[in-house]
């Protein structure tokens, strides 16, 4: 009978953190990708919507903090912490008034005392800034300029219309519901990579040159957009590479090793196809934040794991090139991981 491999020292550490943060402290708030989309957005607010949309996936690629953490096996967070909460602006953002516009006695009270969810002053000028600009250009009010009278008979059924209070403030959600459910490709991302994606939007721009009519304009500025999400991909891994080495010059034995070999992998994934099971991991893992940034996580799902996986992780133990203790710590560390 299968029996796994005791929890490691690292993985109960690891554990304990989350714990720490799950119950309430040291919770911080995630401002980072609500600045980055607003400049971006306000900058480039005349730009073609899915050009617009990739665009401000790979300004956030490009600059957000690439940290990485003692203890960390694999690498990657919405935010710049290690854990913190990431609210977000464009889709409604009727909330945010009710957040940062009580007094400063008020507002420290909640957010800044012992305990809190924490929310610098910078941090609350960076939400009342974005609310200025997204106030009137939220996915909400764009539901809401197409909607017709009769859609309004519906208010309150939880789907297309319902209503909110947020302290003093109330208001209503249009189209407040998630998308649907969905699986993105995974599969493609570990065991084929970024690199041909891009080469293949490449061509298929190439080829479309001199002939942009018609239904082909919408596919000429998706292929654009499709580089420009595939470049910001493989730029991402490659900072979190960088991050690796430079926590690396500080470290010693082992960890030192790992960071290096971490740093590596990070420069070869996301681009082109994983070839260790860490390598698949780290490649989900990094696919996933970019989804969770772009589109929140209302209803994705990362999938069947093993599908994309399993087989790097079976030509390793026929190698020899990896135990089953290190693989039950990277399988654990990636549940852990995913949690973020």
């Amino acid at each position: 009978m299968f029996q796994f491999a005791p929890v490691s020292d690292r993985i109960r550490r690891i554990r304990e953190k989350k714990d720490v943060f799950t119950g309430g402290k040291y919770m911080t708030i995630n401002s980072e990708r609500t600045k980055i989309y607003t400049d971006y957005c306000r900058e480039h607010d005349n730009e073609f919507p899915v050009l617009k949309r990739a665009g401000a996936l790979y300004a956030w690629c490009s600059t957000k903090k690439a940290n990485v953490f003692d203890d960390d096996i694999f690498v990657g967070t919405p935010g710049p912490d290690a854990q913190s909460l990431s609210p977000y602006v464009e889709w409604n953002c009727d909330w945010i008034p009710g957040v940062v516009d009580s007094s400063d006695e008020d507002f420290r009270k909640a957010f800044q005392s012992t305990n809190s969810i924490y929310m610098s002053d910078e941090q609350r000028d960076h939400f009342r800034e974005a609310y200025v600009y997204w106030k009137d250009r939220t996915l909400t009010k764009m539901v809401e300029g197409a909607m017709t009278p009769d859609f309004w008979d519906a208010f309150g059924n939880g789907c297309i219309l319902n209503s909110a209070a947020m302290g003093r403030h109330s208001s209503y959600s249009v189209s407040g519901m998630p998308q649907g459910h969905y699986v993105a490709n995974f599969d493609k991302v570990v065991n084929v990579g970024f690199g041909a994606v891009r080469k293949e939007a490449l061509e298929k721009i190439e080829k479309q040159k001199g002939k942009v009519f018609g239904d082909k304009a919408r596919t000429h500025v998706f292929y654009h957009a499709v580089v420009r999400v595939c470049d910001g991909a493989i730029l991402l891994s490659k900072r979190y590479a960088q991050s690796c080495r430079q926590k690396a010059e500080a470290a010693e034995g082992g960890r030192r090793e790992e960071l290096l070999r971490m740093a590596d992998s990070l420069e070869w994934i996301m681009e082109n196809p994983a070839r260790t099971y860490w390598e698949g991991l780290q490649a989900i893992l990094l696919y996933e934040i970019m989804l969770a940034t772009d589109a929140q996580q209302h209803g994705q799902s990362i999938g069947r794991v093993d599908k994309y996986v399993g087989h790097l992780l079976q030509k390793q133990l026929d190698e020899g090139t990896i135990t089953s203790e290190e693989a039950q710590e990277y399988s654990d560390a990636f549940i852990l991981r995913i949690y973020d």
